[in-house]
């Protein structure tokens, strides 16, 4: 049969029987725009480069199928079971894709800007190189999926459960993560600039190098996370819970903190960061939390053994100021004379320096005036 014969055919079964089982049928490059084809049977289909522009796919069977730069803009997906299907450079723009099944599913490099996906299950779906700005990922399921170099900006991922999430350098600046479930998710390198990430759970997720500028966490759950490089520049911790949390470099308010030693610092220690952040700190297991401390300068320098040594000198990091050594006392202070001291201050016209030899050799001490206890044998004053 030739192969415009079986398109025919297809476009036959389709259009009569909207649940035909097509399961494994070569569908590429047909014309399928607007088509009604609810609970269609399309597992293991072709349909690469095929146009379903606004097609009915609500509740259709698309589990494994082949959608690579499929049109599929404006489509109804409504719990549509996409499992593993690969949807690589697909065009999904404004998509409904709410309840839909995305598991293991490939949508690298697609556009799904203004899609809408609520609700849906995206577990381990690799969005890699993906266009989500303006999409809508409401209380989806996202736990373990792959955001590298994804576009997200002013995206609405509040309440999303990303457990395990790959967001590895990709830009997620004003994006609402409020109350989202981030517990060790992947966040090296990546631009949370003015975030949003209250009440979010970032237990034992990794923030290395990250950019937090003007982000809010409060409220956040920040316990075991890895904050080594990251800049948290005029971010909010109001309340913010953190623990356990060993860094090596951290930008604070345009201070960034350096671990001198090779211990690295650890948050437990630095109760003046603490107290001057606002922020919780989750004391260890039988011990008592540490009670903050106000604090005043700034130190670009802080030594994590500080708080272990009561010698070494206590820094006092602040987040606004440039820290300022201490003024040295000038070269001519005279030294400080104690209130007992039976010796009296030197006149101000005599040397102090050095005693002045006499005419034989012998060294003069300097004049002083005569002390209020006169010695045995002294004559009185005239």
């Amino acid at each position: 049969m030739a192969d415009f014969e079986q398109k025919a055919l297809f476009l036959t079964l389709i259009s009569v029987h909207k649940n035909a089982n097509l399961a494994g049928r070569d569908l590429s490059g047909l014309d399928l725009h607007d088509m009604e084809l609810p609970l269609a049977r399309l597992m293991k289909a072709n349909c690469s480069q095929t146009n379903l522009q606004g097609a009915n796919l609500e509740q259709a069977m698309l589990s494994a199928s082949k959608l690579e730069e499929a049109n599929l803009r404006e489509a109804n997906l409504k719990q549509a079971d996409l499992e593993k299907a690969n949807l690589t450079a697909a065009k999904l723009n404004r998509a409904q894709l709410a309840y839909a099944i995305l598991d293991d599913a490939i949508l690298k490099d697609a556009d799904l800007t203004g899609a809408d996906l609520s609700e849906a299950s995206c577990q381990r779906t690799n969005f890699s190189g993906a266009n989500l700005e303006q999409t809508n990922l409401n209380q989806a399921d996202l736990t373990g999926a792959i955001f590298k170099d994804v576009k997200l900006t002013g995206a609405d991922l509040s309440g999303v459960e990303l457990q395990r999430a790959d967001f590895s350098n990709t830009d997620l600046s004003n994006v609402n993560l409020n109350e989202a479930k981030l517990q060790n998710a992947n966040f090296v390198g990546a631009n949370l600039t003015k975030a949003t990430l209250t009440k979010a759970d970032l237990t034992g997720a990794d923030l290395s190098n990250a950019t937090l500028i003007g982000a809010d966490l409060t409220n956040a759950i920040l316990i075991d996370a890895k904050l080594d490089g990251v800049n948290l520049t005029k971010a909010t911790f109001k309340d913010a819970k953190f623990g356990n949390n060993v860094i090596e470099t951290i930008t604070l308010g345009g201070v960034t903190i350096r671990s001198k030693s090779p211990g690295k610092i650890d948050l437990n220690q630095i109760h003046l960061i603490v107290a001057n952040l606002n922020i919780q700190e989750e004391a260890p297991s039988g011990s008592s939390p540490a009670s903050p401390t106000s604090a005043t300068t700034a130190s670009t320098e802080v030594q994590s053994k500080t708080a272990q040594d009561p010698a070494a000198p206590s820094p006092s990091p602040s987040f606004g100021e440039a820290h300022e050594p201490p003024s040295p006392p000038p070269a001519d202070a005279s030294p400080t004379v104690m209130p007992d001291s039976k010796q009296p201050p030197p006149d101000a016209s005599s040397p102090t320096s050095t005693d002045s030899p006499d005419s034989n050799g012998q060294k003069t001490p300097p004049k002083t005036e005569q002390s209020d206890e006169e010695e045995p044998g002294s004559p009185s004053p005239p």
